[in-house]
């Protein structure tokens, strides 16, 4: 039976015009067809919107939203980008990460294998100053407290939907309807601010699968991405854990997930401490508490 299902991507960008070309192509290089590629410009002051419509006028697959930066960093164009999507399928991207050729072919494939909601993938960090790879596997921990079979209904493993989650949600392709569905949105904030949709969302996700491959290779140390800056505000974390608790109000009205959710402030607290360490920042998050 031949699959008529499409594949879309969601992805940002913010002064990217060093790597953003190389991403593009290698999205439209992949070997299972993505439909539509849909790029949010968060008012980048470089060559990135020049290089976006240069591809969007030879790709009608391409299509860029210019978004006037508005204070809320990526959130406000990963919305934007969500309200256009019109894939049975996407995935959010940042514009400077890299892929294997095979990553949609792959998570697809097992996506609609096990009827899942989400699918997830492993990943690698890039580090840009040394040229080295850094392997962060996942599914090993998920086997460990969620067990081997697949799919994964989140509501059977409550208290351990943490050990399925890498506080991101580029690791991941979505059932866009389950999206539609639960009216999921990224939290209106500068940074940080797809912590809360990446746990939200597992939590809903009555079906969780995973492809036990490395996909997806995460660019760090180059100065130009989202999170770039976010020790101007080191309470940030502090911003999600409390937005996220405020969320699984909403929708965990029985309490399913209310350990899990906790267990997740909890860190996400405590990381704020640990990470900033000097006494400028210690006060900003003193003061903001």
């Amino acid at each position: 039976m031949t699959d008529r299902s499409r594949v879309s991507v969601a992805m940002c960008t913010y002064n990217g015009a060093k790597y953003v070309g190389e991403q593009l192509a290698s999205i439209l290089g992949q070997t299972r067809h993505v439909d539509e590629i849909i790029i949010g410009d968060d008012g980048s002051t470089d060559d990135s919107l020049s290089i976006l419509n240069e591809y969007s006028n030879k790709d009608s697959r391409v299509i860029v939203l210019n978004k006037v930066n508005d204070g809320k960093g990526a959130a406000g164009a990963r919305n934007l980008g969500l309200e256009k999507v019109s894939g049975d399928y996407v995935i959010f991207l940042d514009s400077d990460d890299f892929f294997e050729s095979d990553m949609f072919e792959k998570m697809h494939r097992q996506i609609v294998k096990d009827n899942a909601d989400i699918c997830i993938c492993e990943i690698a960090r890039y580090h840009e100053t040394s040229g080295t790879y850094e392997e962060i596997r996942r599914i090993p921990i998920i086997n460990k407290f969620c067990g081997e079979i697949r799919p994964i209904n989140s509501k059977d493993k409550a208290d351990n939907v943490n050990y399925m989650n890498r506080d991101v949600p580029w690791d991941r392709l979505y059932r866009s309807a389950f999206i539609a569905e639960n009216a999921l949105r990224y939290q209106s904030i500068v940074r940080s601010n797809d912590s809360s949709f990446a746990f939200v969302s597992l939590t809903l996700a009555k079906n969780v699968t995973t492809v036990d491959d490395i996909l997806l290779y995460h660019r760090i140390e180059h100065g130009n991405n989202l999170q770039s800056g976010v020790e101007e505000t080191p309470y940030i974390y502090i911003v999600t854990a409390i937005y996220t608790l405020e969320e699984m109000e909403r929708y965990d009205t029985n309490q399913t997930f209310a350990f899990a959710a906790l267990d997740f402030a909890i860190k996400r607290i405590a990381y704020s401490f640990q990470r900033f360490k000097d006494s400028q920042a210690q006060e900003k998050i003193r003061k903001f508490i």
